[in-house]
C-alpha cells in the first residue's frame, strides 16, 4: 500500500465504523465483539444480514472475497485482513486504473461510493435505483438511512485527497532568463558555424554551379 491508499481507507473506516474492527453494524461505536479473534467463517456465520468490521463488510461480500483471494475461512479476521480485504474491494473498483491515469477522479470516487455509502460521489450523477444525486451526496441517499458522512470542509478535503491519487504530469523546468539570453548569442553562431561547415562540403551553395 502507498500513502494514498492508506490514507483513504483511513477515512473509510473512520466514516463506516469510527476505526472500529470489532462492530457490527447499528453497534455504539465502542462495542468490542472481539471480531478480531475470530476465524472468517465464524464472523459470517454470527453476524446474519449486518455488516462488520472496520469496513461493514456484508456476508455476501465477505465470501466473495475469500473467492476472489483464495482464503480458506479459518483465517484470523484480524485489522490486517481486514485492511486487505477493504485494499482488494478498492482495487475492484478501479483503483489501479485510477492510479495509472486510466479513468478519472469523479469516476472513481463514483465507485468508491457504489462501495461505500458513507462516502459522496463527486459530480452530479444517477445513484441507486435512479434517482438524481448531486456532489457530497451518497450514491444510495434517499435509500433506507444511507448518507454520505462527509460534509462542508471534510468534503472538500475528501475531494483533494482522492485527486491526490491522480497521475502528476511531467513538470519541464522553466528555463532562466540567463539561459535564454545565452541561447540567443550562441544561436546565431552556431546557425553561421552549420552554413560555413556545408558550403566547405558543397561549395555550389556559395559560388552557383561550378565547371567540372
Amino acid at each position: 500500500m502507498n500513502e494514498f491508499t492508506n490514507n483513504l481507507l483511513d477515512v473509510i473506516r473512520q466514516k463506516e465504523s469510527q476505526g472500529n474492527y470489532n462492530i457490527f453494524a447499528g453497534d455504539k461505536p465502542t462495542t468490542n465483539r472481539n471480531l478480531t479473534n475470530r476465524t472468517l467463517n465464524d464472523v459470517i456465520r454470527i453476524q446474519g444480514q449486518k455488516a462488520a468490521g472496520a469496513y461493514q463488510f456484508k456476508p455476501k461480500t465477505l465470501q466473495t472475497l475469500m473467492k476472489d483471494l483464495q482464503l480458506t475461512g479459518k483465517e484470523k479476521f484480524t485489522p490486517e485482513l481486514q485492511d486487505q480485504l477493504a485494499m482488494r474491494l478498492l482495487e475492484r473498483r478501479g483503483l489501479n486504473d485510477y492510479l495509472s491515469g486510466n479513468i478519472d477522479t469523479p469516476t472513481f470516487g463514483l465507485n468508491v461510493a457504489k462501495e461505500w455509502a458513507s462516502l459522496p460521489v463527486l459530480a452530479p450523477t444517477k445513484g441507486y435505483r435512479g434517482r438524481s444525486v448531486e456532489p457530497g451526496m451518497s450514491f444510495y441517499e434517499g435509500y433506507g438511512s444511507n448518507k454520505a458522512l462527509l460534509k462542508g470542509e471534510d468534503f472538500d478535503r475528501y475531494q483533494t485527497l482522492l485527486s491526490m491519487g491522480a497521475p502528476r504530469p511531467e513538470v519541464v523546468p522553466a528555463r532562466g532568463i540567463l539561459s535564454q539570453a545565452a541561447d540567443m548569442v550562441t544561436a546565431p553562431i552556431a546557425a553561421a558555424t552549420d552554413y560555413l561547415g556545408d558550403v566547405f562540403w558543397n561549395p555550389r551553395k556559395l559560388f552557383g554551379r561550378t565547371t567540372d
